[in-house]
Protein backbone atom coordinates (compact mmCIF):
# COMPACT_ATOMS: atom_id res chain seq x y z
CA UNK A 1 0.00 0.00 0.00
CA UNK A 2 1.02 3.75 -0.45
CA UNK A 3 1.64 5.19 3.03
CA UNK A 4 -0.48 8.72 1.95
CA UNK A 5 0.45 10.53 4.98
CA UNK A 6 4.42 10.70 3.34
CA UNK A 7 3.51 13.54 0.87
CA UNK A 8 0.79 14.98 2.89
CA UNK A 9 1.79 18.97 2.89
CA UNK A 10 3.69 19.32 6.71
CA UNK A 11 3.24 20.86 10.21
CA UNK A 12 -0.48 20.01 10.18
CA UNK A 13 -1.08 19.67 14.02
CA UNK A 14 0.55 21.93 17.27
CA UNK A 15 -0.12 18.77 18.99
CA UNK A 16 2.09 16.34 19.72
CA UNK A 17 0.80 12.51 20.16
CA UNK A 18 -1.84 13.86 17.75
CA UNK A 19 0.42 15.68 15.04
CA UNK A 20 4.19 16.36 14.72
CA UNK A 21 4.84 15.86 11.22
CA UNK A 22 7.80 18.04 9.79
CA UNK A 23 9.95 19.07 7.13
CA UNK A 24 13.38 19.76 7.76
CA UNK A 25 16.14 20.69 4.58
CA UNK A 26 13.52 19.10 2.06
CA UNK A 27 10.85 21.01 0.25
CA UNK A 28 7.79 20.42 -1.61
CA UNK A 29 7.53 19.92 -5.23
CA UNK A 30 5.00 19.24 -7.93
CA UNK A 31 6.90 16.85 -10.77
CA UNK A 32 3.34 16.66 -12.84
CA UNK A 33 1.51 14.96 -14.85
CA UNK A 34 3.29 11.37 -16.28
CA UNK A 35 5.47 11.85 -13.57
CA UNK A 36 5.65 8.51 -10.86
CA UNK A 37 3.94 10.74 -8.36
CA UNK A 38 2.79 14.48 -8.86
CA UNK A 39 4.29 15.40 -5.69
CA UNK A 40 7.69 15.09 -4.00
CA UNK A 41 10.41 16.09 -1.37
CA UNK A 42 13.28 17.18 -2.81
CA UNK A 43 16.40 18.91 -1.30
CA UNK A 44 16.93 22.47 0.12
CA UNK A 45 19.41 24.48 -1.84
CA UNK A 46 23.32 24.61 -0.30
CA UNK A 47 25.13 27.79 1.34
CA UNK A 48 28.20 27.93 -0.81
CA UNK A 49 30.22 30.80 -0.11
CA UNK A 50 30.05 33.71 -2.89
CA UNK A 51 31.74 37.03 -0.69
CA UNK A 52 34.27 35.81 2.15
CA UNK A 53 33.97 36.15 5.70
CA UNK A 54 36.01 38.78 6.73
CA UNK A 55 34.76 40.00 9.59
CA UNK A 56 32.45 38.44 12.73
CA UNK A 57 29.72 40.50 12.92
CA UNK A 58 26.68 39.43 11.42
CA UNK A 59 25.00 40.42 8.01
CA UNK A 60 22.35 42.81 9.17
CA UNK A 61 21.32 44.23 5.13
CA UNK A 62 21.47 42.74 1.78
CA UNK A 63 20.20 45.40 -0.97
CA UNK A 64 20.12 45.10 -4.90
CA UNK A 65 20.14 48.37 -6.73
CA UNK A 66 18.02 49.22 -9.76
CA UNK A 67 21.60 49.70 -11.42
CA UNK A 68 22.71 46.17 -10.42
CA UNK A 69 24.69 46.99 -7.80
CA UNK A 70 24.56 44.61 -4.49
CA UNK A 71 25.55 46.36 -1.26
CA UNK A 72 25.70 44.65 2.23
CA UNK A 73 25.75 46.11 6.35
CA UNK A 74 27.54 44.31 8.50
CA UNK A 75 28.64 45.48 11.77
CA UNK A 76 29.40 49.24 11.47
CA UNK A 77 30.84 48.46 7.93
CA UNK A 78 28.71 49.16 4.52
CA UNK A 79 29.99 46.93 1.90
CA UNK A 80 29.75 46.56 -1.97
CA UNK A 81 29.72 42.96 -3.03
CA UNK A 82 31.29 42.68 -6.66
CA UNK A 83 30.35 40.47 -9.36
CA UNK A 84 34.32 38.52 -8.59
CA UNK A 85 33.20 38.07 -4.81
CA UNK A 86 35.59 40.45 -3.53
CA UNK A 87 34.05 43.69 -1.64
CA UNK A 88 35.05 47.14 -1.29
CA UNK A 89 34.41 49.49 1.87
CA UNK A 90 32.11 52.26 1.37
CA UNK A 91 31.67 53.96 4.72
CA UNK A 92 30.18 53.03 8.14
CA UNK A 93 27.23 53.94 10.65
CA UNK A 94 27.41 54.19 13.85
CA UNK A 95 25.11 51.32 15.40
CA UNK A 96 26.50 48.03 15.60
CA UNK A 97 24.05 45.60 15.41
CA UNK A 98 20.06 44.71 14.16
CA UNK A 99 18.67 44.98 10.91
CA UNK A 100 19.35 47.75 8.68
CA UNK A 101 16.23 49.64 6.59
CA UNK A 102 17.52 50.13 2.63
CA UNK A 103 15.70 51.41 -0.05
CA UNK A 104 17.22 53.44 -3.70
CA UNK A 105 16.38 54.91 -6.49
CA UNK A 106 18.61 55.81 -9.56
CA UNK A 107 20.56 57.99 -8.08
CA UNK A 108 21.13 57.46 -3.99
CA UNK A 109 20.37 55.12 -1.50
CA UNK A 110 19.32 55.37 1.92
CA UNK A 111 20.06 53.69 5.14
CA UNK A 112 18.08 54.01 8.63
CA UNK A 113 19.35 51.49 11.59
CA UNK A 114 17.34 52.87 14.66
CA UNK A 115 19.67 55.67 15.58
CA UNK A 116 20.26 57.86 12.30
CA UNK A 117 19.45 57.84 8.58
CA UNK A 118 22.51 58.02 5.72
CA UNK A 119 22.56 59.06 2.41
CA UNK A 120 24.65 56.86 0.05
CA UNK A 121 25.14 58.50 -3.06
CA UNK A 122 25.69 56.05 -6.35
CA UNK A 123 28.07 58.30 -8.68
CA UNK A 124 30.63 59.74 -5.65
CA UNK A 125 30.71 56.52 -3.40
CA UNK A 126 30.02 58.47 -0.50
CA UNK A 127 28.07 57.74 2.72
CA UNK A 128 27.15 60.31 5.21
CA UNK A 129 24.82 60.99 8.05
CA UNK A 130 21.22 62.49 6.70
CA UNK A 131 21.78 66.26 8.73
CA UNK A 132 18.16 67.43 7.69
CA UNK A 133 16.63 68.38 11.46
CA UNK A 134 13.10 67.29 10.01
CA UNK A 135 14.35 63.43 9.18
CA UNK A 136 13.21 61.05 11.87
CA UNK A 137 15.79 59.57 13.44
CA UNK A 138 15.31 56.93 15.18
CA UNK A 139 13.30 55.32 12.21
CA UNK A 140 14.22 51.42 11.33
CA UNK A 141 12.16 51.28 8.27
CA UNK A 142 12.43 52.75 4.72
CA UNK A 143 10.48 52.37 0.98
CA UNK A 144 10.48 53.85 -1.99
CA UNK A 145 7.18 54.76 -3.79
CA UNK A 146 7.37 57.40 -7.47
CA UNK A 147 10.90 58.74 -6.47
CA UNK A 148 10.10 59.51 -2.85
CA UNK A 149 11.94 57.87 0.55
CA UNK A 150 9.73 57.41 3.10
CA UNK A 151 9.74 56.33 6.85
CA UNK A 152 7.57 55.74 9.72
CA UNK A 153 8.23 58.75 12.52
CA UNK A 154 9.29 56.70 15.67
CA UNK A 155 6.88 56.71 18.78
CA UNK A 156 4.34 58.56 16.63
CA UNK A 157 1.40 57.76 14.25
CA UNK A 158 2.42 59.40 11.60
CA UNK A 159 4.93 58.62 7.98
CA UNK A 160 7.51 60.88 6.73
CA UNK A 161 8.88 61.34 3.15
CA UNK A 162 12.22 62.75 1.54
CA UNK A 163 11.24 65.35 -1.32
CA UNK A 164 10.81 63.94 -4.95
CA UNK A 165 14.44 62.07 -5.47
CA UNK A 166 15.80 63.29 -2.40
CA UNK A 167 17.09 61.56 0.54
CA UNK A 168 18.76 64.38 2.40
CA UNK A 169 16.08 66.44 2.28
CA UNK A 170 12.95 66.03 4.59
CA UNK A 171 10.22 69.32 4.18
CA UNK A 172 8.46 69.90 7.93
CA UNK A 173 4.81 69.26 6.06
CA UNK A 174 5.57 66.05 3.97
CA UNK A 175 3.84 63.30 6.88
CA UNK A 176 0.84 62.03 6.58
CA UNK A 177 -0.92 60.08 10.29
CA UNK A 178 -2.16 56.44 10.25
CA UNK A 179 -5.12 57.46 12.48
CA UNK A 180 -7.85 54.71 11.21
CA UNK A 181 -7.09 53.39 14.30
CA UNK A 182 -5.35 54.44 17.60
CA UNK A 183 -2.01 53.08 17.39
CA UNK A 184 1.88 53.85 17.02
CA UNK A 185 3.12 53.47 13.59
CA UNK A 186 6.56 51.15 13.70
CA UNK A 187 7.48 50.66 10.38
CA UNK A 188 6.45 50.99 6.57
CA UNK A 189 6.96 48.75 3.26
CA UNK A 190 6.13 49.40 0.33
CA UNK A 191 3.93 47.04 -2.36
CA UNK A 192 2.31 47.46 -5.57
CA UNK A 193 2.97 51.25 -5.83
CA UNK A 194 1.61 52.01 -2.18
CA UNK A 195 3.01 52.28 1.32
CA UNK A 196 1.71 50.02 4.46
CA UNK A 197 2.19 51.90 7.86
CA UNK A 198 2.49 49.01 10.56
CA UNK A 199 2.08 49.23 14.04
CA UNK A 200 1.47 46.63 16.78
CA UNK A 201 -2.48 46.54 16.60
CA UNK A 202 -3.21 47.60 12.80
CA UNK A 203 -2.10 48.88 9.15
CA UNK A 204 -3.08 51.89 7.12
CA UNK A 205 -2.42 52.13 3.19
CA UNK A 206 -1.11 55.40 1.87
CA UNK A 207 -0.83 56.14 -1.75
CA UNK A 208 0.57 59.12 -3.75
CA UNK A 209 -2.46 61.37 -4.45
CA UNK A 210 0.14 63.98 -6.94
CA UNK A 211 -1.60 66.74 -4.62
CA UNK A 212 2.03 68.41 -3.70
CA UNK A 213 0.29 69.84 -0.33
CA UNK A 214 0.13 66.64 1.31
CA UNK A 215 1.51 64.00 -1.23
CA UNK A 216 0.52 60.85 0.14
CA UNK A 217 -2.91 60.14 1.66
CA UNK A 218 -4.64 57.29 3.76
CA UNK A 219 -6.91 55.51 2.14
CA UNK A 220 -9.68 55.35 4.00
CA UNK A 221 -11.27 51.91 3.23
CA UNK A 222 -7.96 50.32 3.61
CA UNK A 223 -6.80 49.78 6.96
CA UNK A 224 -6.80 46.58 8.85
CA UNK A 225 -6.95 45.54 12.74
CA UNK A 226 -4.05 43.35 12.44
CA UNK A 227 -0.30 44.65 13.04
CA UNK A 228 2.86 43.19 14.58
CA UNK A 229 5.14 43.52 17.34
CA UNK A 230 8.02 41.80 14.63
CA UNK A 231 8.44 44.58 12.06
CA UNK A 232 11.16 43.06 10.77
CA UNK A 233 9.34 40.26 9.58
CA UNK A 234 7.35 42.12 6.95
CA UNK A 235 8.52 41.17 3.38
CA UNK A 236 7.06 42.30 0.06
CA UNK A 237 6.35 39.39 -2.93
CA UNK A 238 3.67 39.15 -5.20
CA UNK A 239 2.28 41.95 -4.42
CA UNK A 240 1.48 41.11 -0.88
CA UNK A 241 3.25 41.72 2.30
CA UNK A 242 3.80 38.59 4.47
CA UNK A 243 4.53 39.05 8.01
CA UNK A 244 4.44 37.88 11.29
CA UNK A 245 0.78 39.47 13.34
CA UNK A 246 -1.47 39.13 16.49
CA UNK A 247 -4.79 37.60 16.11
CA UNK A 248 -7.97 39.09 17.97
CA UNK A 249 -7.08 37.06 20.67
CA UNK A 250 -3.10 37.98 20.66
CA UNK A 251 -1.57 35.22 19.43
CA UNK A 252 1.25 34.86 17.01
CA UNK A 253 0.18 33.72 13.48
CA UNK A 254 1.55 34.60 9.89
CA UNK A 255 -0.63 36.59 7.64
CA UNK A 256 -0.14 37.61 4.09
CA UNK A 257 -2.06 40.33 2.42
CA UNK A 258 -4.28 40.25 -0.52
CA UNK A 259 -5.84 43.94 -1.62
CA UNK A 260 -6.93 45.73 1.77
CA UNK A 261 -7.27 42.46 3.34
CA UNK A 262 -5.57 39.83 5.03
CA UNK A 263 -5.27 36.13 4.97
CA UNK A 264 -3.48 33.59 7.82
CA UNK A 265 -1.24 31.25 6.37
CA UNK A 266 0.41 29.56 9.74
CA UNK A 267 -1.06 26.19 9.80
CA UNK A 268 -1.69 24.83 13.55
CA UNK A 269 1.82 23.01 13.29
CA UNK A 270 3.42 26.42 12.96
CA UNK A 271 1.19 28.16 15.11
CA UNK A 272 2.54 25.93 17.54
CA UNK A 273 6.52 26.27 16.68
CA UNK A 274 5.89 29.99 17.25
CA UNK A 275 4.06 29.53 20.64
CA UNK A 276 7.20 28.23 21.94
CA UNK A 277 8.83 31.58 21.69
CA UNK A 278 8.44 34.08 24.77
CA UNK A 279 9.39 37.09 22.03
CA UNK A 280 8.82 37.38 18.63
CA UNK A 281 10.23 40.82 18.29
CA UNK A 282 13.09 40.06 16.44
CA UNK A 283 11.80 37.90 13.87
CA UNK A 284 13.34 38.77 10.44
CA UNK A 285 11.00 38.03 7.33
CA UNK A 286 12.97 38.39 4.06
CA UNK A 287 12.09 37.12 0.35
CA UNK A 288 13.84 35.29 -2.07
CA UNK A 289 13.34 33.19 -4.96
CA UNK A 290 15.26 30.31 -6.60
CA UNK A 291 14.94 27.32 -8.58
CA UNK A 292 11.10 29.05 -9.60
CA UNK A 293 9.90 29.33 -6.31
CA UNK A 294 9.67 32.27 -4.35
CA UNK A 295 10.07 31.80 -0.46
CA UNK A 296 9.18 34.01 2.26
CA UNK A 297 12.01 32.59 5.12
CA UNK A 298 11.12 33.83 8.53
CA UNK A 299 14.16 33.77 11.05
CA UNK A 300 13.30 33.30 14.74
CA UNK A 301 16.59 33.62 16.49
CA UNK A 302 15.00 33.61 20.12
CA UNK A 303 13.76 29.45 19.46
CA UNK A 304 16.31 29.26 16.86
CA UNK A 305 13.86 28.21 14.19
CA UNK A 306 14.00 29.08 10.05
CA UNK A 307 10.41 28.85 9.33
CA UNK A 308 10.01 29.00 4.72
CA UNK A 309 6.18 29.34 3.30
CA UNK A 310 6.46 28.85 -0.43
CA UNK A 311 4.43 31.17 -2.19
CA UNK A 312 3.55 29.59 -5.02
CA UNK A 313 2.93 25.95 -3.47
CA UNK A 314 1.04 27.54 -0.32
CA UNK A 315 3.10 25.31 2.02
CA UNK A 316 5.74 25.69 4.92
CA UNK A 317 9.48 23.54 5.52
CA UNK A 318 11.89 24.17 7.91
CA UNK A 319 15.59 25.32 6.87
CA UNK A 320 18.63 24.68 9.45
CA UNK A 321 22.14 24.48 10.24
CA UNK A 322 23.58 21.91 11.63
CA UNK A 323 26.58 22.93 14.06
CA UNK A 324 29.92 21.12 12.98
CA UNK A 325 31.38 20.63 16.62
CA UNK A 326 28.26 19.67 18.43
CA UNK A 327 25.42 18.53 15.17
CA UNK A 328 23.03 20.39 16.89
CA UNK A 329 20.36 21.95 14.67
CA UNK A 330 20.00 25.62 14.63
CA UNK A 331 18.22 28.51 12.41
CA UNK A 332 19.22 28.40 8.83
CA UNK A 333 22.73 30.92 8.67
CA UNK A 334 21.27 32.49 5.75
CA UNK A 335 19.26 35.33 6.75
CA UNK A 336 19.02 38.86 4.31
CA UNK A 337 18.59 38.50 0.82
CA UNK A 338 18.52 39.26 -2.82
CA UNK A 339 19.44 38.53 -6.76
CA UNK A 340 22.67 40.17 -7.70
CA UNK A 341 25.36 39.23 -10.06
CA UNK A 342 23.42 36.29 -11.31
CA UNK A 343 22.78 34.55 -8.17
CA UNK A 344 20.63 34.36 -5.36
CA UNK A 345 22.64 35.64 -2.48
CA UNK A 346 21.70 35.53 0.86
CA UNK A 347 24.01 36.91 3.96
CA UNK A 348 25.06 35.47 7.23
CA UNK A 349 23.71 35.71 10.03
CA UNK A 350 27.03 34.62 12.05
CA UNK A 351 29.26 37.26 9.95
CA UNK A 352 29.68 38.93 6.70
CA UNK A 353 30.05 36.07 4.76
CA UNK A 354 27.77 35.97 1.32
CA UNK A 355 26.78 32.94 -0.02
CA UNK A 356 24.95 32.11 -3.20
CA UNK A 357 21.99 29.48 -3.08
CA UNK A 358 23.24 26.31 -4.92
CA UNK A 359 21.05 23.38 -6.05
CA UNK A 360 23.78 21.18 -7.49
CA UNK A 361 26.04 21.23 -4.26
CA UNK A 362 24.51 18.99 -1.58
CA UNK A 363 26.69 20.54 1.60
CA UNK A 364 26.90 23.75 3.17
CA UNK A 365 30.21 25.76 3.21
CA UNK A 366 31.78 26.71 6.59
CA UNK A 367 32.30 30.52 6.13
CA UNK A 368 34.46 30.66 9.24
CA UNK A 369 36.69 27.96 8.54
CA UNK A 370 38.18 25.50 5.48
CA UNK A 371 35.78 22.74 4.94
CA UNK A 372 31.96 21.60 3.71
CA UNK A 373 29.67 20.29 6.58
CA UNK A 374 26.94 17.91 6.79
CA UNK A 375 23.41 19.20 5.46
CA UNK A 376 20.80 16.82 8.02
CA UNK A 377 17.22 16.15 6.03
CA UNK A 378 14.29 14.82 7.84
CA UNK A 379 10.96 14.16 7.12
CA UNK A 380 8.31 12.67 10.10
CA UNK A 381 5.26 12.43 8.91
CA UNK A 382 1.56 11.59 9.82
CA UNK A 383 0.14 8.87 11.87
CA UNK A 384 -0.72 5.51 10.38
CA UNK A 385 -3.75 3.07 12.03
CA UNK A 386 -6.23 1.51 11.70
CA UNK A 387 -9.18 2.47 14.14
CA UNK A 388 -7.50 1.63 17.43
CA UNK A 389 -6.00 -2.19 15.84
CA UNK A 390 -2.61 -3.65 15.82
CA UNK A 391 -1.63 -2.94 12.34
CA UNK A 392 1.88 -5.14 11.21
CA UNK A 393 4.35 -3.93 8.95
CA UNK A 394 5.94 -6.30 6.80
CA UNK A 395 8.38 -4.01 5.01
CA UNK A 396 9.16 -0.26 4.20
CA UNK A 397 10.30 0.99 0.58
CA UNK A 398 11.25 5.11 -0.07
CA UNK A 399 10.46 5.66 -4.06
CA UNK A 400 12.22 8.20 -5.72
CA UNK A 401 15.79 9.21 -7.20
CA UNK A 402 18.45 6.48 -6.95
CA UNK A 403 21.65 5.51 -7.96
CA UNK A 404 23.19 9.19 -7.57
CA UNK A 405 25.92 8.85 -4.96
CA UNK A 406 29.59 10.13 -4.95
CA UNK A 407 32.11 8.62 -6.24
CA UNK A 408 34.50 8.75 -3.28
CA UNK A 409 34.48 9.59 0.23
CA UNK A 410 31.02 10.36 1.90
CA UNK A 411 28.07 9.83 -0.01
CA UNK A 412 29.64 7.15 -2.47
CA UNK A 413 27.21 4.57 -0.13
CA UNK A 414 24.50 6.97 0.52
CA UNK A 415 21.78 5.53 3.27
CA UNK A 416 18.59 6.89 4.77
CA UNK A 417 18.17 6.64 8.61
CA UNK A 418 14.57 5.20 9.14
CA UNK A 419 13.24 5.13 12.74
CA UNK A 420 9.74 5.25 13.96
CA UNK A 421 7.22 5.85 16.70
CA UNK A 422 4.55 3.30 18.30
CA UNK A 423 3.36 6.33 20.53
CA UNK A 424 2.25 9.53 18.25
CA UNK A 425 5.80 10.54 17.77
CA UNK A 426 6.27 10.92 21.65
CA UNK A 427 9.43 8.94 21.63
CA UNK A 428 11.16 6.69 18.79
CA UNK A 429 13.05 3.54 18.37
CA UNK A 430 16.55 2.91 17.14
CA UNK A 431 16.93 4.01 13.23
CA UNK A 432 17.88 1.30 10.90
CA UNK A 433 19.85 2.41 7.65
CA UNK A 434 18.11 1.98 4.00
CA UNK A 435 20.99 1.37 1.03
CA UNK A 436 20.35 4.51 -1.53
CA UNK A 437 22.66 2.88 -4.13
CA UNK A 438 25.74 3.46 -5.26
CA UNK A 439 26.61 5.86 -8.01
CA UNK A 440 24.87 4.17 -11.36
CA UNK A 441 22.23 2.03 -9.36
CA UNK A 442 19.51 3.41 -10.93
CA UNK A 443 16.96 0.34 -10.18
CA UNK A 444 18.19 0.13 -6.94
CA UNK A 445 15.58 -0.76 -4.49
CA UNK A 446 15.21 1.73 -0.58
CA UNK A 447 13.78 -0.93 1.48
CA UNK A 448 13.99 -2.54 4.74
CA UNK A 449 12.22 -5.12 6.22
CA UNK A 450 10.21 -6.83 9.15
CA UNK A 451 9.14 -3.13 10.65
CA UNK A 452 7.39 -4.32 13.70
CA UNK A 453 4.11 -3.45 14.46
CA UNK A 454 1.65 -0.86 15.89
CA UNK A 455 -1.63 0.87 16.86
CA UNK A 456 -0.25 4.47 16.16
CA UNK A 457 2.80 4.59 13.99
CA UNK A 458 5.01 7.40 12.81
CA UNK A 459 8.01 7.81 10.50
CA UNK A 460 10.61 9.30 10.85
CA UNK A 461 13.41 9.71 7.76
CA UNK A 462 16.61 11.31 7.95
CA UNK A 463 19.80 11.68 5.72
CA UNK A 464 22.92 13.37 5.74
CA UNK A 465 24.99 11.89 2.76
CA UNK A 466 25.43 14.77 0.55
CA UNK A 467 23.69 13.64 -2.16
CA UNK A 468 20.63 15.09 -4.77
CA UNK A 469 17.34 13.80 -3.13
CA UNK A 470 13.67 13.93 -4.74
CA UNK A 471 11.37 11.38 -2.92
CA UNK A 472 8.15 10.73 -4.51
CA UNK A 473 6.66 7.96 -2.18
CA UNK A 474 6.96 5.64 0.13
CA UNK A 475 5.33 2.28 0.33
CA UNK A 476 4.92 -1.32 2.43
CA UNK A 477 2.70 -4.48 2.68
CA UNK A 478 0.92 -4.18 5.95
CA UNK A 479 -1.42 -6.47 7.78
CA UNK A 480 -4.17 -5.62 10.03
CA UNK A 481 -4.73 -7.86 13.09
CA UNK A 482 -7.45 -8.49 14.72
CA UNK A 483 -6.32 -7.32 18.27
Amino acid sequence: MVFETFLSPAYSSNVRGVGGDTLVNLRPEIAGPGAASERMWVHTPALRVFAPQTVTTACRALHLTGGGRVFQVAGTTLWEILSNGTRASRGAISSISGPVGIASNEDEMVLVDGVAGYLYNFAANTLALISDPEFPNGASTVCTVDGYFLVEEPGSIFIRWSELRNGATWPTLSRASAEAFPDIVSGVIAVAGEVWAFGTQSAQVFYDSGDVSQEFQAIKSAAIQIGTDARQSCAAARDSIYFLGSGPDGSARVFRTQGYSVQQISTPGIYGILSTASDLSGAVGRVHSFGGHTYYVLTIAAIEKTLVYDVDLGEWHERAWMDPDTGILSRWRGLHACFGHGYTLVGDSNGNAVYKLSDTDYRDEIPDRSGDWWILRERVFGHMGSEGKMVQYHNFEIHGRKGVGTVTGQGSAPVVMLSYSNDGGMTYGSSRELDVGALGQYDFRMRTVLCGQGRDRMWRLRMTDPIPVAWTMTTGDVRVLSR
